[in-house]
């Protein structure tokens, strides 16, 4: 079973994965069946990572001059 097809997987796990991913393809290792299923494996992961980051970027707020203001990207600098 791949680390895509877990329930609930973390964040934290799939970047994890990504990394693996990416050591694996670097490796020239893989055959090109292997490497076209890693890489759609990583698409994937990356969507889902994506995901999860504007989902929390939604519920970050900061607190400005009183008044609760959603976080910007000039926030993130």
């Amino acid at each position: 079973m791949s680390q895509t097809a877990k329930k609930s997987v973390s964040y934290e796990e799939m970047i994890a994965r990504l990394e693996e991913i990416v050591a694996q393809m670097e490796s020239g290792k893989l055959s090109l069946e292997e490497t076209m299923r890693v890489y759609k494996e990583a698409l994937t992961l990356s969507e889902k990572c994506s995901k999860v980051l504007e989902k929390f970027r939604g519920e970050v707020t900061i607190v400005r001059k009183g008044e609760e203001v959603p976080l910007t990207d000039e926030d993130l600098r």
